[in-house]
């Protein structure tokens, strides 16, 4: 995160020295709804299908924008995501009572990553304030993967436990096809803010040679501020 905020603030020297106005920085953050989608559904077990939820998630970063004309435009971005899913809460079964065993558990998948959107943006018009289209591609590399195990006993507590998540094969690198829709809008003389729903989607599985394969995707509001 240091570094991030480094390279923020040298990109907006650079934007405030830029004559042309061109070049524009901004900040989007993105909290959504993280899950997967399974490849092979023929080699799928039933409970492996019907025993994985989403889970919450959420995704930032800092970005450049340069404008090719008043309506056309591509952010180059740096920043970092956490996605995943997870299983569904499943009661545990003993075959002799366990008074001090957990009564419910459940795993939560999480995907920790660098991202690199590169996306480009299509105003509908060249007022101020403006409703625009937005697509492209985004880059992401392996930070870490782990999994949170949560249990819920009978008296009401819960426990976490963390494991690095070292049981497949995942790629060090994926990369994700992304689509939105959003509204530009006036903060000031100098700074924009905008909202929009977005979606992205993995373009190959997280893991390599494995029989059953996973595709991460994220539905969001991304929400964020442009410096003009």
């Amino acid at each position: 995160m240091k570094h991030l905020i480094i390279l923020f603030c040298v990109c907006c020297a650079f934007n405030t020295n830029a004559q042309s106005r061109k070049f524009k920085m901004g900040i989007a953050l993105t909290p959504c709804f993280s899950h997967r989608v399974l490849i092979g559904s023929d080699l799928v077990p039933a409970n492996i299908g019907l025993g994985e939820r989403g889970r919450l998630a959420y995704q930032g970063h800092f970005f450049t924008q340069y404008d090719f004309n008043p309506k056309l435009s591509l952010q180059v971005g740096l920043g970092y995501a956490l996605t995943g899913f997870s299983s569904k809460k499943t009661k545990f079964i003993f075959g002799t009572p366990e008074p001090t065993a957990p009564e419910y558990g459940k795993f939560l998948y999480s995907h920790q990553d660098i991202v690199v959107p590169l996306l480009l943006r299509y105003h509908l018009s060249t007022k101020q304030n403006r409703f625009y289209f937005t697509w492209g591609l985004i880059p992401n590399v392996k930070i870490l993967r782990y999994r949170i195990f949560k249990v819920w006993y009978d008296d009401g507590h819960t426990e976490k436990t963390r494991i690095k998540d070292d049981t497949a094969p995942y790629l060090p690198a994926n990369i994700s096809g992304a689509i939105g829709f959003g509204y530009d809008f006036i903060l000031r003389k100098e700074l924009h803010g905008f909202i929009q729903p977005i979606f992205d989607y993995n373009l190959f599985s997280i893991t390599g040679s494995t029989a059953i394969k996973r595709r991460i995707y994220t539905i969001g509001l991304s929400m964020g501020v442009i410096l003009q």
